[in-house]
């Protein structure tokens, strides 16, 4: 059986399955949506997802397409699905905490790798020379997102995931514990603070519909708010004004991206066809600048462009992963480098051009500080640019400057345990 391969201009088209009696392929578009590609060169989106990376999608005899996520969903999930109709027949669910890279045989046998070790995380505040200076609260379980406020006062954080609840707590280094800043019945993720200290916009998920909605509400009061936009807050310029606001479509061209303002008094500005394979969009802090990451030949680019003209594209790094965020000054990119595990920092200057000038190591990064090997966790920047909010993982003394040993599973009939989530 031969097929056309669809129009595939940044190689972010990945076959990775296929599917029995010839009835197609599974492939993966820019590591965000899982499709077939059926026998009359049809594409059908069967699973899409804005916030992480799927590396592998395989199909299993049980009636499931097994996958896996990267960053604040990581592990390995299993979404029921038709052959007979190529389409989802319900909500994926997780199977492995740190499963990746599955593989299946015909009689059901499942292989995938799976990280020894799930540790709690510490927040702590690093200098500019790489030397921890302060350690905030206890560690936290599953926490997957950290955000100072402004006058770096209190911190939000995200905990959990959709398989386990997420939601978000307060933390106020002044107090013990943590204050749940959202209901136990919602999902809630992905929050930024606005300038005035006192409310958070965040992403919400409510039942019955399952839409995701953009809110904003007090910190100091549990319940209350307001819905802004449906759709996912991406990110939220310094400034708590600019929004980068990704919309789900009802047909198969998958998702849009708008930056709007809050307070309306601008025009919404819509991300142009040429970047719809891009991501991590970041508004420099005078909103002149656009920073995105777009993936190319199975390596990650992080390039700026001029804002709202999205012209003059310059390249700031290209690496196989990495993090990274504005300098609150505007003159400066930060980031994490994977494979090197070095905070980098490169200065910007826009004058009629973007000047770039050459990167500089600002320290190393602990391995403790990633999810695994080469994949850094977030962080952010103070006020003064001068600390860094970072995470690390609670450690034993023998394995805490190593990357995290992983173990290839062998399952049988790996199904028979979730059987009625078919």
């Amino acid at each position: 059986m031969k097929l056309p391969l669809p129009n595939n201009p940044f190689g972010s088209i990945r076959l990775t399955d296929v599917l029995p009696a010839g009835l197609g392929f599974l492939m993966i578009d820019l590591n965000r949506s899982i499709e077939v590609l059926t026998t009359d060169s049809r594409r059908r989106v069967v699973f899409q997802q804005a916030s992480e990376e799927i590396l592998t999608a395989i199909y299993s005899p049980s009636g499931h397409i097994l996958f896996d996520r990267l960053g604040r969903l990581p592990g390995l999930w299993a979404l029921p699905f038709s052959l007979s109709g190529l389409k989802p027949t319900g909500e994926p669910f997780r199977i492995a905490d740190k499963g990746a890279f599955p593989s299946m045989s015909a009689d059901g046998t499942l292989v995938f790798y799976r990280s020894n070790f799930d540790y709690p995380i510490q927040l702590v505040w690093i200098n500019s020379e790489g030397i921890m200076t302060g350690k905030i609260g206890e560690p936290i379980p599953d926490l997957t997102r950290a955000e100072s406020s402004p006058d770096e006062r209190r911190i939000v954080v995200e905990t959990g995931t959709w398989n386990k609840q997420e939601r978000l707590w307060l933390l106020d280094p002044m107090r013990p514990g943590l204050m749940p800043l959202t209901l136990e019945t919602d999902r809630a993720a992905h929050a930024f603070w606005l300038s005035d200290n006192q409310r958070v916009l965040f992403t919400r998920r409510v039942e019955p519909d399952k839409e995701s909605r953009v809110w904003v509400k007090s910190v100091d009061n549990l319940s209350g708010g307001k819905e802004l936009f449906k759709g996912w807050a991406n990110h939220l310029s310094r400034d708590g004004n600019h929004l980068v606001l990704r919309t789900a479509q009802t047909n198969a061209s998958g998702t849009t991206i708008q930056f709007v303002t809050l307070d309306g008094s601008e025009q919404p500005v819509t991300l142009p066809p040429e970047l719809k394979e891009a991501g991590s969009f970041r508004l420099s802090p005078d909103g002149r600048l656009l920073g995105y990451y777009q993936h190319e030949n199975d390596e990650g680019f992080l390039y700026l462009v001029t804002f709202p003209e999205f012209g003059n594209r310059t390249l700031i790094t290209h690496s196989q992963s990495f993090a990274w965020t504005w300098h609150p000054n505007g003159t400066e990119l930060v980031y994490i480098d994977g494979p090197t595990r070095a905070m980098m920092s490169v200065p910007v200057k826009r004058s009629g051009t973007i000047e770039v000038g050459p990167p500089v190591k600002l320290f190393e990064v602990p391995a403790s500080s990633f999810y695994n090997y080469t994949d850094p966790r977030g962080f952010s920047l103070s006020s003064d640019g001068k600390r860094f909010l970072m995470q690390q993982e609670i450690r034993n003394d023998a394995d805490k400057n190593g990357p995290r040993p992983n173990t290839v599973m062998l399952v049988e009939n790996w199904f028979e345990e979730y059987r009625e989530k078919k």
